[in-house]
């Protein structure tokens, strides 16, 4: 029998010399594989996605400076992106999801190939394969811990304020990686140091800022939501899109509502009428960090929504739960968790961004960010805008019944938001003035036909009408809104595309 050289039976391979000798933490998903090595983020991954379409986003987790980044805030929308493997490198692409086309066909694809390819915006020099050989290693550190504008975790500012940044480098580190299903996150330590300027005028310079960021990259699903193309008469928010046609005409431009998918368990049952529970419902978690006395108001607000779903055949639509305190993977920045979240904030505001599949315009996530100046914000409204007809608001506090149904309208508001819908400022237009003085009308339809309104309180009614049962506080879930819901949720009979 040959012997074989003991040095050629212990030769280390290119995968084992990445890690050998090195302090390294590994975390294995259905995904991707992630390595933390020495400071640096290295991904292990499949050759079987190669190619799939992927989102990469960014979430800001703490700050040391809420006045500049707020926990939880989504400064940009995510990076659509796809690997492909060249050669011994690794492309980030840009994938293109604006222009599409309805044909087939060579020239057609010939067409799209020569002018809406998707460009190549970052490379990774394969380090090695896995022992399976069924992935390649290679080192992203730079897009965890550079400065990439589209993945940075601090706003630029907006109206007159504008925030300038710069990282220093060396004094920010990778915290913590983590790998799931479909998605992985890292989390980087980000040091900065920021000016603000106001109407052109520096007043802030060279401040010190640290932020806890957290990087999701998140594997797209093969199949895709049939989208819905929207309709102007609706307020939505929108994908947009360009359509080539295969004779040669101009571009058109349309777009696609974003919306929820939303499919009933039992489809049979939807058809006949029935009530019928979603195969996948949309679940909301509570911050604890909301007081208990408003945390059930809050709760309210998000499943009042129900009353639209329940409309158009859908029980149970909506789930609201506190954050789980027995899961360990449960991160309220991981893109599969929808949170309404409390921030420690002067701030009079409440806003409920969203995530999309660009593909379909399907809403992948949603948050809402309520700032504690908002329980200041309505104090305010409801004294000023009530106060004459209500002696129980003439004071600098409200009770903790008036502040939860005030709080109640904030969540429902948000949540609207959040389900793809706009602002309707014309609403309220519908309602003639006198109406907001009928007691009947108002018991039953609140101040506006749409909570996505900002018709805030009763300040029509006069003294004497409150004992008149006038109702002072927006309604719940009302005609608008129930009609909003049902054009981007109803599921239609025999429906395979958008033309559909």
């Amino acid at each position: 029998r040959k012997k074989v050289p003991e040095k050629a039976m212990v030769e280390p391979s290119k995968y084992d010399k990445l890690f050998k000798g090195k302090k390294y933490e590994t975390a294995r998903g259905g995904f991707v594989t992630v390595h933390r090595v020495d400071g640096k983020v290295y991904l292990e991954y499949p050759l079987k996605f190669m190619g799939r379409e992927l989102l990469l986003a960014a979430t800001s987790t703490a700050s040391s400076d809420n006045s500049v980044c707020t926990n939880g805030y989504k400064e940009n929308t995510p990076m659509h992106i796809r690997f492909t493997l060249e050669d011994s490198t690794v492309q980030m692409r840009k994938v293109n999801a604006v222009v599409a086309t309805k044909s087939a066909g060579e020239r057609i694809d010939r067409i799209m190939e020569q002018n809406f390819s998707d460009p190549v915006i970052a490379q990774y020099k394969v380090l090695a394969y896995s022992p399976d050989s069924l992935a390649v290693v290679f080192d992203m550190t730079g897009i965890f811990l550079d400065e990439e504008a589209a993945l940075s975790p601090v706003p630029k500012g907006s109206g007159l304020m504008e925030v300038t940044k710069s990282l220093t480098k060396d004094l920010s580190s990778i915290r913590e990686v983590k790998a799931f299903e479909d998605n992985m996150s890292v989390k980087s330590q980000l040091v900065y140091k920021y000016s603000i300027t106001y109407d052109k005028a520096r007043v802030v310079t060279d401040q010190p800022l640290t932020v806890l960021a957290t990087r999701s990259l998140l594997l797209l699903p093969e199949r895709k939501m049939t989208p819905r193309v929207s309709d102007r008469r609706i307020g939505v928010f929108l994908t947009s899109k360009s359509y080539i046609s295969d004779e040669g005409v101009p571009t058109e431009r349309y777009s696609y509502a974003n919306r929820w998918w939303v499919e009933p368990s039992d489809e049979e049952a939807y058809r006949r009428g029935e009530l019928t529970e979603p195969v996948k419902p949309i679940v909301w978690y509570v911050d604890p960090a909301i007081p208990e006395k408003w945390r059930k108001y809050v709760k309210l607000g998000i499943a009042d929504w129900n009353i639209a779903f329940e409309a158009i055949g859908f029980k149970n639509a909506i789930v609201v739960k506190d954050y789980p305190t027995d899961d360990p993977n449960f991160d309220p920045d991981d893109i599969h968790y929808n949170c309404y979240r409390f921030v420690a904030s002067t701030r009079e505001n409440s806003m409920g961004p969203s995530w999309i599949d660009p593909r379909s315009g399907e809403i992948l996530c949603g948050d809402v960010i309520s700032w504690y100046g908002v329980v200041t914000l309505l104090n305010k409204w409801r004294m000023i805008q009530t106060g004459a007809v209500d002696p129980s608001v003439r004071c600098p506090v409200m009770t903790d019944e008036n502040m939860g149904e005030a709080m109640r309208y904030v969540a429902a508001h948000e949540i609207g938001h959040t389900l793809g819908l706009m602002h309707n400022f014309g609403a309220s237009a519908a309602y003639p003035v006198e109406k907001l003085r009928d007691p009947e009308f108002t018991q039953k339809y609140g101040t506006t036909p749409s909570i996505m309104d900002y018709a805030r309180f009763n300040y029509v009614a006069q003294p004497g009408d409150l004992e008149k049962s006038v109702k002072l506080t927006p309604p719940l879930i009302v005609e608008y809104d129930k009609f909003a819901i049902k054009y981007g949720y109803q599921v239609l009979p025999n429906v395979k595309s958008a033309d559909d």
